[in-house]
């Protein structure tokens, strides 16, 4: 795998284990995000796993975490990324707080 812009880049076929969290400081009611793929040759992205989380909403600040995952089977050249779907959300990127990643499970499909 490679890490780029952003996004994650597969280089081998299999079975992989997808996971992000994203750690909110807001005030907004609505918090979300979603896991997509992009796959070479096609025009737009596929949403894989979608979070959404909501805060007090009244105007306090809150602390709140989104945590999701999917399995799914990749191709090499397939990119991975987190896409916020709200503007302007403030997110904690403090070891811990928010992360995304990807574990080969296995190799080559037949």
């Amino acid at each position: 795998m490679r890490e780029g812009n952003g996004a994650i880049q597969i280089s081998e076929r299999g079975l992989y284990y997808i996971y992000a969290q994203v750690y909110y400081l807001t005030t907004e009611s609505s918090n979300s995000f979603a896991i997509r793929l992009r796959e070479e040759g096609k025009s737009s992205p596929e949403e894989l796993a979608l979070c959404s989380v909501k805060a007090t909403g009244n105007g306090e600040t809150s602390e709140v975490s989104c945590f999701t995952s999917v399995v799914r089977f990749l191709n090499a050249t397939d990119r991975l990324f987190v896409w916020q779907r709200e503007r302007n959300r403030r997110v904690i990127l403090r070891d811990g707080c928010t992360f995304f990643g990807v574990v080969h499970l296995n190799g080559k499909r037949d």
